[in-house]
């Protein structure tokens, strides 16, 4: 993505994203968490990038982030009809317009997790007199491709899914249908990747 991507924070050393994001992401890039500057020491694709929709990556810091407290995993089944807290800085507009403005600054939106597709999580984004809509309805805009999707659970937020694509309508508009990369029957890879420590 020209404008860059997210990644979420899932343990000191270790963030997750999107491999169409990461592949263009060098070691040796310079991130910036919680004001800290960091640098990418590697970047680890998932296995079946390229052969399947498995649009997942892991990234290695070159040392912990003390700052920032990481969003674990989701772990369980049953996301479908979930609200979900979707975070990134790419682009903004409404549902009427579509994206409008670029000013990267860090925002907030809610969605429901309307089905489940394979690896995917699937989200519509509805209008206001929808029956379905969230108080805060919205979805990601360009420049959030790897943005999270977190569900709130009983132990505090986790990451559930990466954003990844959208399809069937003008990108940001009402009815358009987004698609998030579903992190839970990936945990696995995850953790032969990552270690228990973090680090």
């Amino acid at each position: 993505d020209q404008r860059g991507g997210v990644a979420t924070l899932i343990a000191p050393r270790w963030a997750l994203t999107v491999a169409h994001v990461a592949r263009d992401t060098p070691q040796g890039h310079a991130v910036t968490i919680a004001g800290q500057s960091y640098v990418v020491a590697r970047v680890i694709l998932h296995p079946d990038w390229g052969t399947s929709r498995m649009d997942m990556a892991l990234l290695q810091l070159d040392r912990p982030v003390e700052a920032v407290v990481p969003i674990p995993p989701y772990e369980q089944d049953g996301e479908t009809g979930q609200v979900v807290t979707l975070v990134g800085r790419g682009d903004t507009g409404t549902g009427l317009t579509g994206p409008v403005t670029r000013d990267q600054r860090l925002r907030a939106a809610t969605n429901r997790v309307e089905r489940i597709e394979g690896d995917m999580l699937v989200f519509r984004f509805d209008a206001p007199t929808d029956e379905n809509v969230t108080p805060l309805e919205g979805i990601s805009g360009p420049g959030d491709s790897g943005g999270p999707a977190l569900i709130q659970t009983a132990d505090g937020l986790r990451l559930a899914g990466l954003s990844v694509a959208q399809s069937g309508r003008p990108k940001g508009t009402y009815g358009v249908w987004e698609f998030y990369t579903r992190v839970s029957p990936q945990l696995t890879w995850v953790r032969e990747v990552v270690p228990p420590s973090g680090e």
